[in-house]
């Protein structure tokens, strides 16, 4: 794919740091002549936290290979270790040669604000180009020409400045550590955007990431974004998957798959899902059961416990799911027998080429040049356009015979 094509902006000429770290302070003597390069491990970290890559525990994953193609390949090992012994950074192994190590930033620095400070060592800089040249001819192999489209359309996407820090102010060091939102809100003032298609579909772009309250702040020719999402979008996916399993095996599907089961109670748990009454019908069961439950506390339990549960922990909502669909339990547990994300993944797969490859793709043609954004199962478009997105939903739909409730936000 040629360069032209991609309009997004390099990132990587400036450090991005929690305005505290000092790699002086922090580095033995002998390896204060590589601070810029301890600069690159964190600024690495943060980057990556900020662009939503860290497990539940705040771990990114950072592949040693990558960080000895910019920073010192001699020294890279003792550099990380002294950040680690120094508190300034905390490393976990995920599995020893399936996959790399695994870092956050300290806890020292979790009410930090960031800063940028710009990368002027000319070695590094020139890594920098070839490691980015290198990342790029990987990424470009998953891009397809309505990737390239949504990365240009970016180039619309602007935020209220002021609004925007104002909403900061209001977050706490919890709900905002290291000030990642103020990453992602600076690097859009500055026009430094970002689209990437991950390995199962999933576009990962400048707001995927960003908080609810600080989209609010999200502009394009000046006014805010309207958008439309799917109710209950996760479940409503898993009983169209299920359907489409049971005439063939779906083409946007690369997951190997076993033999599925038949799932006689699929009827009744699709009128759940589209009509966005799944999890309040749980939450009921719940209640029933002597728990209460928020709508999202619900959600995030049904997530774990139910799509993707790690183990054989006792988990009474997944006691509710399977008395409720017992047919649709027994499917996500023999879909996922081997591998407790598998089902993850391949919604991942559906959600991608349903919003992205259908939705948009089509929203795009029709309207060449129109702005739209994307956020997993939602997209956002100036509120001009939000009836024509919503058709482009609604006629996805009617082609596939899938009807769910549609979240339509900020209408002119």
């Amino acid at each position: 794919m040629a360069s032209t094509a991609d309009p997004i902006k390099p990132v990587n000429r400036v450090f991005i740091l929690p305005e505290s770290f000092d790699p002086l302070e922090l580095l033995p003597r002998a390896l204060h002549g590589f601070a810029d390069d301890a600069r690159y491990v964190v600024s690495s970290i943060l980057r990556k936290t900020a662009r939503g890559q860290a497990d539940e525990q705040g771990y990114v994953p950072l592949r040693a290979e990558y960080l000895r193609n910019v920073i010192s390949k001699r020294k890279c090992s003792e550099i990380v270790k002294s950040l680690v012994a120094a508190e300034a950074i905390r490393r976990m192994p995920y599995q020893v040669g399936v996959r790399s190590f695994a870092y956050r930033l300290a806890d020292r620095y979790q009410a930090d604000q960031h800063i940028r400070l710009p990368i002027e060592c000319k070695r590094m800089l020139r890594k920098l180009e070839a490691h980015a040249a290198m990342c790029k001819a990987e990424a470009d192999q998953r891009m397809k020409p309505v990737h390239v489209t949504l990365a240009r359309l970016q180039h619309g996407l602007e935020i209220d400045s002021m609004e925007s820090a104002a909403i900061l102010t209001t977050l706490t060091a919890e709900s905002n550590p290291f000030d990642v939102q103020g990453v992602m809100i600076q690097d859009i003032l500055e026009q430094r955007y970002r689209l990437s298609v991950g390995q199962y579909g999933r576009v990962a772009n400048s707001i995927t990431s960003m908080k609810r309250e600080i989209r609010t702040a999200l502009r394009c020719a000046g006014m805010p974004l309207a958008g439309v999402d799917i109710s209950c979008a996760q479940p409503c996916l898993l009983s169209l998957f299920i359907r489409s399993c049971q005439r063939n095996v779906p083409s946007y599907i690369t997951t190997p798959l076993l033999p599925l089961l038949p799932c006689p109670s699929l009827e009744v748990f699709s009128a759940a899902c589209l009509t966005g009454e799944l999890f309040g019908i749980l939450g009921m069961r719940l209640l029933d059961a002597g728990v209460g439950w928020s709508r999202d506390q619900v959600k995030k339990r049904f997530l774990a416990d139910v799509l993707a549960k790690r183990g054989d922990y006792p988990s009474i909502i997944e006691d509710i799911f399977r008395a409720e669909w017992p047919g649709v339990w027994r499917f996500i547990r023999t879909v996922n027998k081997d591998d407790h994300a598998t089902l993850i993944r391949i919604l991942q797969q559906l959600e991608a080429w349903l919003v992205i490859e259908q939705v948009c793709d089509r929203f795009v043609r029709r309207w060449p040049g129109e702005f739209v954004i994307t956020i997993h199962d939602a997209a956002y478009c100036r509120p001009e356009m939000l009836g024509a997105l919503t058709e482009s939903f609604e006629d996805v739909f009617d082609a596939l015979d899938f009807r769910p409730q549609l979240k339509v936000e900020g209408s002119k």
